[in-house]
């Protein structure tokens, strides 16, 4: 059986996608977030949140999806202000 990357499980993409869900699906996560176009909301489900929406989206779902969730490689790295955190607090 051959396996590709993009059919390995990654977590960033399943948090994107659970925050989309939450946040009512891709039109809504567009309006509440403030970006111009769904589209570009559905395209998260496929190749993740960009850092620059990540804070609204753990605002807008009261911590339900973290910083933490859609990046989790790197959130450590883009907000060096939350490492101090315990990991139970950022739900990794």
């Amino acid at each position: 059986m051959i396996v590709r990357m993009h059919d390995l499980p990654r977590p960033e993409i399943e948090a994107a996608r659970q925050a989309i869900t939450l946040l009512g699906g891709p039109v809504k996560a567009a309006a509440r977030l403030g970006v111009p176009r769904y589209q570009t909301v559905q395209s998260w489900s496929r190749h993740g949140v960009p850092t620059e929406y990540c804070a609204a989206i753990e605002r807008e779902l009261a911590g339900a999806v973290t910083r933490a969730h859609l990046k989790p490689h790197a959130w450590r790295r883009i907000w060096p202000e939350l490492a101090d955190l315990q990991p139970t607090e950022q739900g990794v």
